[in-house]
C-alpha cells in the first residue's frame, strides 16, 4: 500500500469521524475540572510563589478576553509589584490588552 492510500484512508476516517457526530463535550465545563477556562481559579494562581505560574495564569486570562473582566484588579496589582519579572509585567500587560479588547497600533 503507498503513502498516498495510507494518507487517504486516515483523511477519510478523520473526516467521517467528524460527520453526524455530537459536537457537545463529553464532560461540562467545571471549575473543578477544566480550571483554565474559568477566570476565578486563574486569579488564584496570581498569588502563586511561582512566576511561572504567575506568568502562565496572566496568559489564560488574556486568552479569555472579555470572560476575565473580573481579573482585571488582580493583573493591575501585579503590575505594581517591582520585584516581578519583567517577563511576566509584559505578559500581565498583554493580558490586560486583551481582556479589555484594546489592539496594538499595529494590528
Amino acid at each position: 500500500m503507498t503513502m498516498s492510500k495510507v494518507f487517504l484512508g486516515l483523511l477519510m476516517l478523520l473526516i467521517t469521524a467528524g460527520c453526524g457526530g455530537s459536537t457537545k463535550p463529553t464532560v461540562e465545563p467545571s471549575p473543578e475540572k477544566t480550571p483554565w477556562l474559568f477566570p476565578e481559579p486563574q486569579i488564584e494562581l496570581l498569588k502563586s510563589d511561582d512566576y511561572r505560574v504567575r506568568g502562565l495564569a496572566a496568559k489564560n486570562l488574556g486568552g479569555m478576553g472579555a470572560k476575565a473582566e473580573i481579573a482585571i484588579p488582580a493583573l493591575e496589582k501585579l503590575l505594581e509589584n517591582k520585584n516581578e519579572k519583567p517577563k511576566v509585567l509584559a505578559v500581565i500587560e498583554e493580558a490586560l490588552k486583551q481582556i479589555r479588547g484594546e489592539q496594538d497600533e499595529g494590528s
